[in-house]
């Protein structure tokens, strides 16, 4: 049985902002823009820093619409990374992490049986998913694409799914929110 989970950033975790608050507004638009379009080779990293150095140093930073992953998680679950989408080299102290962009996007929300406005039909008050148009771990919706990604659960066994491996190695860094169960 099938579970969708937005993912999301955990608060108890450090983040990234870039250093550059002008230059970071400008490639939002532009090569940071990560709305489920690849954005290739115009791709530019940012110099960025930890706002919040007291929190603990997470394994999978969540970032302006896309995961961060450190080396040793990158090691693990690259796979998933491949499947779903663009992957950027960012520069970052002593390490050089990875960036997903998001870009498998797929038409299986049940709009029938979800509830939202038709005129903000980014805004999802009850998800429905076609159970049947899942099938890669991470994943955007087109409704949602400008600000959530979507993990998938319960297609195949825990140890080919993104989440189960996130948790089962103690990823840390993310939380996953429930979103729809077809139960």
């Amino acid at each position: 049985m099938p579970s969708v989970y937005r993912v999301l950033r955990d608060a108890e975790y450090q983040y990234l902002e870039s250093v550059d608050t002008d230059r970071w507004l400008s490639e939002r638009k532009a090569s940071w823009r990560f709305d489920g379009t690849p954005v290739g080779d115009t791709w530019t990293p940012l110099e960025m820093y930890v706002r919040e150095p007291l929190l603990k140093k997470p394994d999978i930073w969540a970032c302006s619409d896309a995961l961060i992953f450190e080396p040793h998680a990158v090691d693990v679950l690259q796979t998933f990374l491949d499947q779903s989408g663009e992957q950027f080299a960012l520069p970052f102290e002593d390490r050089v992490l990875t960036v997903l962009n998001v870009t498998y996007v797929l038409n299986c929300l049940n709009k029938e049986k979800s509830d939202y406005d038709l005129e903000l039909p980014h805004i999802i008050d009850d998800y429905a998913f076609f159970a049947d148009r899942l099938d890669y771990s991470l994943f955007k919706i087109p409704e949602t694409r400008h600000s959530q990604i979507l993990v998938v659960e319960g297609l195949a066994a825990p140890g080919d799914e993104f989440k189960a491996i996130v948790e089962s190695y103690g990823f840390a860094g993310l939380r996953f929110d429930r979103l729809w169960s077809s139960d």
